[in-house]
């Protein structure tokens, strides 16, 4: 009999002392057992060793994402499906006239402008319903200067939307 697996030979010396008191008749059923014991442990590693290297896979993954996310200059807001303002990243800092910290928790389609506030309304429903990027365009005056805007609706996962606003003025 090859090495016997540890949690093995806990139970086989409970139960019959030591491995040299194995009945001869329950031998190759030991070691079917033993067998068992040595291919889970091979088994566990491998997949230990693949939920490490898919770990790191992941860490690689989101570290790269966020450096993009980062360079990035447009404006990017992360809504619920009723367009509640979970999270703003701001790209230049001329498009982020509102402190982050006063647009979480309030409505993207709540803005001032109310031509514009119900493009996002209808954005919101389109993108909830068809599960599908929505583009619309629109144009606000911002310090006296009129610009235009260009904003990307995205469905992500745990019904929420990303919305990703670029100035297209120029």
């Amino acid at each position: 009999m090859e090495s016997m697996h540890s949690l093995l030979k806990r139970q086989v010396k409970r139960h019959f002392g030591a491995p040299s008191g194995i009945p001869a008749e329950w031998r190759a059923f030991i070691d079917d057992i033993n067998g068992a014991y040595r291919e889970f442990d091979a088994d566990r590693a491998m997949l230990e060793r693949s939920l490490e290297l898919s770990s790191q896979e992941l860490l690689d993954a989101n570290a790269e994402m966020r450096a993009v996310f980062q360079a990035i200059p447009d404006l990017v807001f992360r809504l619920n499906n009723e367009g509640t303002i979970l999270d703003v990243k701001a790209g230049a800092t001329g498009d982020m006239l509102i402190n982050r910290q006063d647009l979480i928790g309030k409505g993207i389609q709540d803005t001032p402008l109310k031509d514009v506030a119900h493009q996002f309304s209808e954005a919101i429903q389109r993108v909830i319903a068809e599960n599908f990027a929505v583009t619309i365009e629109y144009s606000a005056v911002l310090q006296g200067q009129e610009s235009h805007y260009e904003a990307r609706l995205v469905p992500l996962p745990a019904k929420q939307i990303a919305v990703i606003i670029r100035n297209i003025t120029e």
